[in-house]
């Protein structure tokens, strides 16, 4: 069969059936290839359930129902960790308002110079200039646009752009640079906002934006821990240690890349009572998981995300 040639539902079926995946409802994988199709389920999914990688070989009995669960439980956690994400960056853009309002005034002409940024090395100047272009290109279009807007309503009416205006059109990604680029005194007093130091508080924005840009997206998020190699952990902090997590030498092998890892950075961020919203959806994964996936498959599930629930437990204490 040609790669390139297309494949209706009932032969995905058969396909499945060839890999020796268990169709224990028929009706229900079927259903499940329409709504999402196979790559989005069995592709981004299978690792748990397999025996060996090459060749590609599935564990005795495992079912497309628990591929299925391991995916729908995916997009329950990457649906309950948005709404933290909504509000770290609500209260970054408050936090970075503030300090470069008070210092540098409202008018976007005082505070889009390079005397707001850090420039003592070339490329750290190189890295000033280009973010200051492209937010002054950034309020010049909002305010060309025909439709009505923050920014085209403040620049037209007080011919200036308050900073605390403009942050309503950042994305994640720009505060995170923004942030990046700031002179040591206002990342220290954005920083201590949430009792870190400023280059912890980087490494969490670097971190929260590639988690973040992972659930806007539908994006495998459970083992990002194995999915991306190179991503930015999160530093050491005090969590860490009252959590009791396991190390090899120095280092924590959990609560760093994983999945925990960003239930301690919610901690720092929200309300007691959001973090608990937060977490009640997580025990509800970890549970998911471990009731509707075979012991084995679920084990390695849980051992990527870091979802223990004795980490969950002293969490909740926290």
């Amino acid at each position: 069969m040609s790669e390139k040639e297309f494949i209706d539902y009932n032969k995905q079926l058969e396909i499945l059936g060839s890999k020796h995946i268990g169709l224990d409802n028929r009706k229900l994988a079927k259903k499940a290839l329409i709504d999402h199709g196979m790559y989005n389920i069995v592709n981004a999914y299978k690792d748990p359930f397999l025996r060996t990688r090459d060749p590609e070989e599935y564990l005795p009995g495992i079912q497309f129902s628990e591929i299925y669960t391991l995916h729908n439980a995916d997009l329950l956690l990457q649906s309950s960790f948005t709404y933290p994400m909504t509000i770290i960056e609500s209260k970054l853009k408050a936090a970075l308002a503030f300090e470069i309002s008070k210092k540098y005034g409202k008018d976007h002409n005082n505070y889009l110079t390079l005397d707001t940024f850090y420039t003592g090395e070339t490329t750290a100047l190189i890295r000033a200039q280009k973010l200051i272009a492209f937010l002054t290109r950034k309020i010049a279009d909002q305010t060309a646009t025909k439709y009505s807007n923050p920014v085209k309503h403040y620049n037209e009416k007080y011919h200036f752009v308050p900073m605390w205006v403009l942050t309503t059109t950042l994305t994640f990604g720009n505060i995170s640079e923004m942030y990046s680029c700031l002179k040591h005194s206002e990342q220290v007093a954005i920083s201590r906002r949430f009792n870190f130091t400023p280059k912890e508080l980087e490494s969490v924005i670097k971190f929260i934006n590639i988690i973040r840009n992972k659930c806007a997206h539908h994006n495998r998020l459970y083992c990002h821990k194995n999915d991306t190699k190179s991503s930015f952990p999160i530093p050491v902090l005090s969590i860490h240690k009252e959590l009791d997590l396991p190390k090899k030498g120095n280092r924590y092998t959990v609560g760093i890349t994983d999945m925990l890892a960003c239930l301690i950075v919610f901690r720092h961020f929200l309300s007691r009572q959001d973090f608990r919203r937060v977490l009640w959806i997580t025990l509800i994964f970890s549970r998911y998981i471990r009731a509707f996936i075979n012991p084995l498959s679920a084990q390695r599930i849980m051992e990527v995300t870091g979802l223990d629930i004795k980490y969950l437990n002293k969490l909740k204490k926290l």
